[in-house]
């Protein structure tokens, strides 16, 4: 893998990390229920964690971290983690909404 191809995945996993870095500290500023917060502020880290974590490793190392787990947990991190990250923005978004109504 090209260095601009490594730069550039990195520069995506910093996005995402900082973005969703600053929503976990905005998530209890705006919402509505502790559960919520909860739930929310668990998405986001396991989506950074996840998401992020991925993609630094593959711009580190050139590999994708699956890779490197056993076959019988093999799984796609990446998907994982953007998937916790939408459902954490779904959770921010429905505690937004219940305090407002």
């Amino acid at each position: 893998m090209e260095i601009k191809s490594r730069k550039r995945i990195w520069e995506i996993a910093h996005n995402y990390h900082t973005v969703h870095s600053i929503m976990l500290v905005l998530t209890p500023l705006i919402a509505s229920s502790t559960a919520l917060i909860v739930a929310s502020s668990g998405l986001f880290t396991t989506g950074i964690l996840f998401f992020s974590g991925a993609l630094y490793y593959k711009s580190v190392t050139g590999h994708r971290i699956e890779e490197k787990i056993p076959v019988d947990l093999k799984m796609s991190l990446a998907p994982l983690g953007g998937s916790s990250l939408i459902l954490g923005w779904l959770m921010a978004g429905i505690s937004v909404l219940k305090k407002r109504f």
